[in-house]
């Protein structure tokens, strides 16, 4: 499933936390890979600079790929892989998401804070526009972000199919990375109730009826991580009370895991699980690394 990736920069050290996730995807997955500079067309008299720049963190993450793979002890014929650089002219977002879209890469790697430093690079710019225009996987890492190479990845899941589509997707990745998945599922402490003069108020569930709701999450995570684990992957489940956002983010930190993955759907979506809700802010407020999915992300596959 996975063998092109996309490895967006825009020429600042803070871009370039990503490539510690690069080599490491690269490595064990054996993804060819190509690392994306887009200038603007007012730089142009700095592009022989750039493709400089731009060829050299290209050779220098095609020769630790190789290490890794030594390490894993893939062999030739089994690691062969390319790592390119590519230098194009436009609106970084546009052209990012043309490229993935014209080459069919089956990743996108980008951070969150890159040349605008503290103003990122960024979420509700270059990032924001990417994740909500492409139909392709996007890793997303802050800057801020810890490099962990644990076994963990953290899997959100509301009860919704859509949001099990995201436990498919990891499948692969977690058997090429040697990583346990964590299903987890959170359960608001409360719930709505619409009066008479038309508010709403929000009511605490009963204890009986929160452990009920709880049995019922329980076996809805075991019967999805029966499907993972019939496809070789090592799965455990999880049930937090709490605010959705909140109790993803605390459970990232408390495995130290390498990434979240979540489905990112429209606003419109009858779901929690919204890229302008809780991705959105597990995105904006957490220091783990998301890898984000389309709901309509399988039509890409069909190329």
């Amino acid at each position: 499933m996975y063998k092109k990736m996309l490895v967006a920069l825009d020429g600042s050290e803070l871009a370039e936390l990503v490539l510690d996730y690069a080599r490491e995807l690269a490595g064990n997955l054996s993804l060819n890979t190509v690392v994306l500079h887009v200038y603007n067309p007012s730089e142009r008299e700095f592009i022989t600079m750039r493709r400089g720049y731009i060829n050299r963190i290209a050779e220098t993450l095609e020769c630790q790929v190789r290490e890794i793979q030594k390490k894993v002890g893939k062999k030739p014929e089994e690691g062969a892989l390319e790592v390119r650089a590519e230098l194009v002219e436009g609106h970084a977002a546009e052209e990012i998401v043309r490229y993935a879209e014209k080459h069919h890469s089956d990743l996108i790697l980008m951070a969150t804070h890159g040349r605008s430093g503290i103003k990122r690079w960024a979420i509700g710019s270059v990032v924001d526009k990417v994740v909500r225009a492409t139909k392709r996987p996007v890793l997303v890492v802050r800057a801020k972000a810890r490099y962990e190479i644990s076994n963990s990845m953290v899997v959100p899941l509301d009860g919704s199919r859509e949001s099990e589509a995201a436990a498919g997707f990891i499948a692969e990745l977690a058997i090429g990375l040697n990583s346990e998945v964590s299903l987890l599922q959170v359960l608001e402490p409360t719930y709505y109730v619409h009066t008479t003069d038309g508010h709403s108020v929000r009511v605490r569930y009963s204890s009986v009826r929160l452990e009920q709701l709880k049995d019922g999450a329980r076996s809805y995570l075991e019967k999805v991580a029966g499907q993972l684990k019939g496809k070789g992957v090592d799965a455990v489940c999880e049930i937090r009370i709490g605010a959705v956002p909140v109790e993803i983010i605390k459970f990232a930190d408390e495995k130290r895991t390498r990434l979240v993955a979540m489905l990112k759907r429209r606003r419109s979506a009858i779901s929690p699980l919204d890229i302008g809700s809780v991705a959105d802010k597990v995105l904006r407020r957490g220091t783990t690394p998301v890898l984000l999915f389309s709901a309509s992300g399988r039509a890409y596959r069909k190329e």
